[in-house]
């Protein structure tokens, strides 16, 4: 059940890792989130596994493979919490050029809809250049 999904309590990720019992609180470091994506408009001859996981690669480690289900392919990534989170996967498509395709995250844990971050929300937002559109749409 724990490796199931991403996990929410109030907006948070709730984060569950393996713990010695001797370490120090202080020196566990989360560096990577689960979590369910979607990647949307992707052709039919390139809805393959092999497509996918180049595509998700781009953000994360691919830890699983989901079904597809009418215009999008559910991909589980373990996301890299230094990055934000990203809109669309662009990526080079040989005799295609660069095709772009949409990512939507589900059950997304609280992130900034200004810079993309995940763990605080625009107004706490350190980024100083707050746009009156935010890049990700309105909290």
């Amino acid at each position: 059940m724990v490796n199931e999904g991403s996990w929410k309590h109030k907006g948070y990720a709730l984060i569950f890792i393996r713990y010695d019992g001797f370490s120090k609180l202080s020196n566990m470091i989360i560096m990577n989130l689960p979590v369910w994506t979607r990647i949307y408009d992707i052709p039919v001859g390139m809805m393959t596994n092999f497509f996918v996981r180049a595509l998700d690669n781009k953000m994360g480690l691919v830890l699983e493979i989901g079904e597809s289900i009418k215009d999008f392919k559910r991909v589980k990534i373990n996301f890299p919490l230094v990055d934000p989170l990203k809109k669309s996967i662009p990526i080079k498509v040989k005799s295609c050029g660069v095709m772009e395709f949409v990512v939507k995250y589900e059950a997304a844990p609280l992130f900034c809809f200004n810079c993309g971050h995940i763990g605080h929300a625009m107004r706490e937002c350190t980024k100083e250049d707050i746009e009156d559109s935010a890049k990700f749409g309105q909290e």
